[in-house]
């Protein structure tokens, strides 16, 4: 399976005197791949002989992208959000099932075989730029891989010339998490901006402009 899960702006995200833009992106998967002979199922050779070479395959291959992106852009404020969330159940099984005290009688070889591979990367990421620029990210992934290779009932006669069994469960996991924010503010003083009190004491200056005006 290849599964997509993406929120992000269509225009690239918010603007204004005070913009805000926030994407959440919220994906719920679960992935079974499952190869079996049911309990209960008998296996019998060509014309109700016995059977040569038994195989049974599971295999399992998953890739999964998760991103959550936005920005904002503001004269005065901006504030920038991205979350991102996975929850994944991925199950991979290859199973013999039950047949009594039966006995699988073969003449050859057994394989039961449980392959998994799973690739996942989840992103968030965050832009603000304004006065006051705040960019937030946020990314979860919960993750169940599960991988079996089983038999519940004998295989092979003592009577007969059996070759190997082999039972193998094996599984190739990667995960990825990406998380990235940036915010641009007023420069500082070193840059050329206001220190707190030069802040402070042109605020009060425009105060009494204002208020001056008014009178």
């Amino acid at each position: 399976t290849e599964e997509t899960t993406t929120a992000r702006p269509a225009d690239g995200g918010a603007t204004g005197s005070v913009g805000v833009g926030a994407s959440v992106a919220v994906a719920k998967l679960d992935n079974t791949t499952v190869a079996q002979v049911a309990d209960g199922a008998h296996l019998v050779g060509y014309l109700g002989g016995k059977p040569t070479d038994l195989s049974l395959t599971a295999t399992g291959a998953h890739t999964i992208t998760t991103g959550a992106q936005n920005g904002a852009s503001g004269a005065d404020v901006a504030v920038g959000a991205g979350v991102a969330v996975l929850i994944l159940n991925n199950t991979t099984l290859a199973y013999m099932g039950t047949d009594g005290s039966a006995v699988v009688p073969f003449t050859g070889n057994v394989e039961i075989l449980a392959a998994h591979t799973s690739d996942v990367h989840t992103t968030a990421d965050a832009e603000a730029a304004g006065d006051v620029g705040v960019g937030v990210s946020v990314a979860v992934a919960v993750i169940h891989e599960n991988v079996t290779a089983e038999t519940a009932r004998t295989l092979g006669e003592a009577s007969d010339s059996n070759g190997s069994v082999t039972i193998r469960a094996t599984a190739d996991v990667a995960s990825i998490m990406e998380v990235k924010a940036a915010a641009g503010g007023a420069k500082n003083s070193s840059e050329g901006g206001r220190t707190a009190d030069q802040e402070a004491g042109a605020c009060a200056l425009e105060k009494a402009i204002a208020c001056a005006s008014d009178m």
